[in-house]
């Protein structure tokens, strides 16, 4: 099984399966706790940003400019200036009683972002025993109790109980 994130291009490139998929860089930032203003998870239609406040007050936010990939050393996982001022500017537009309050600390990581934004979860037909799941575009945490139970009927030998076949390798296999 090969589930490794951004780092499963180059494993199955190396036996000859290529799955177009690249990093996109995005921040996450926390700020001093504050008063309860709401519990729900955010995100926005311009998805700037998504977040939520938590228990203890703090609010964790995450997100990305879209130069991201204009940065100096791209393939570095670090958080910039520009992309936690821009994250900060796109809260405090929705949220102007935010404007003034403090970030505690900031870090960045990486999404696995398939070509056409939608993972692979499936059993390759070229190589016999092997099963990817890739490309989860940041969702991994929302849909990784379902991936995982697919994940694990393939690596099984077994059907999958859901409907897979928008998450198919094949997808990306030039026909004949």
């Amino acid at each position: 099984m090969v589930a490794a994130g951004i780092g499963s291009r180059p494993i199955l490139n190396s036996v000859g399966i290529d799955i177009p998929m690249n990093p996109k860089i995005a921040d996450t930032i926390v700020t001093e706790a504050q008063a309860l203003m709401f519990w729900q998870m955010l995100g926005t239609a311009a998805a700037d940003f998504y977040g939520h406040q938590t228990e203890h007050g703090s609010f964790v936010f995450g997100g990305g400019s879209g130069h991201e990939t204009y940065a100096k050393h791209p393939e570095q996982m670090y958080s910039t200036s520009i992309t936690a001022s821009y994250i900060c500017r796109a809260i405090g537009g929705y949220f102007p009683a935010l404007n003034d309050t403090k970030i505690v600390r900031t870090w960045a990581g990486c999404h696995d972002i398939c070509s056409d934004g939608v993972p692979v979860i499936d059993r390759i037909d070229e190589l016999e025993g092997l099963v990817v799941g890739c490309g989860f575009s940041g969702h991994g945490f929302g849909i990784a109790p379902s991936a995982a139970l697919v994940l694990s009927e393939l690596a099984m030998g077994k059907k999958a109980s859901i409907d897979i076949s928008g998450l198919r390798y094949n997808r990306f296999v030039a026909k004949a």
